[in-house]
């Protein structure tokens, strides 16, 4: 038994390569940021997304993307904590991030979420086309940490908030951040 056209497109995209991602931000944030890094213009049309229901959104691109620090153990070696990960996510789909214990999920989130200060890495990463800076990925990407971080008597959206409260500077009005 076959699934039909419909029922594959509500299915959820799955990168079961040792990691995967997923990743939330609002098109208009995005939309902004990526004018600001390309120097003018919107994000080009071949690079953003519409899906059935009109929604949008920026298309993530990972080629041959590696993360290395410096071995503890072998001086002067490197030790691949990612190692040639490809991927194409479209924008409006569930993606599931699959792996073992130690396979690499929370290092790639952690990589897209802007949160590693050491280590390199290497290989094409784009949003819409465009390659991000950290700063960018700091500002518009992130994830919700495991389960048991999460405050069962809250909502996913107050969950999400609280997040976002917590991770804005004290000067920035929580109105922003609603905003974005």
């Amino acid at each position: 038994m076959s699934a039909s056209n419909a029922d594959r497109q509500s299915l959820p995209n799955i990168i079961d390569v040792g990691t995967g991602i997923a990743t939330i931000a609002t098109q208009g944030a995005f939309d902004a940021e990526m004018s600001k890094l390309r120097g003018g213009g919107g994000i080009a049309s071949g690079n953003s997304g519409h899906d059935s229901s009109g929604q949008t959104g920026l298309r993530i691109l990972m080629k041959e993307l590696s993360y290395h620090v410096a071995s503890n153990t072998n001086r002067g070696e490197r030790a691949y904590l990612l190692k040639d990960i490809s991927a194409f996510l479209e924008p409006g789909k569930m993606t599931a991030l699959m792996g073992p214990s130690g396979s690499g999920k929370t290092t790639l989130l952690d990589l897209l979420a802007g949160r590693k200060t050491v280590g390199k890495m290497e290989g094409y990463l784009s949003f819409g086309g465009s390659q991000p800076t950290r700063q960018f990925l700091r500002r518009y990407t992130g994830y919700v940490e495991q389960f048991d971080t999460l405050l069962g008597d809250l909502t996913v959206r107050e969950m999400l908030m609280y997040t976002a409260e917590l991770k804005r500077p004290m000067e920035e009005p929580l109105e922003d951040k609603k905003r974005e």
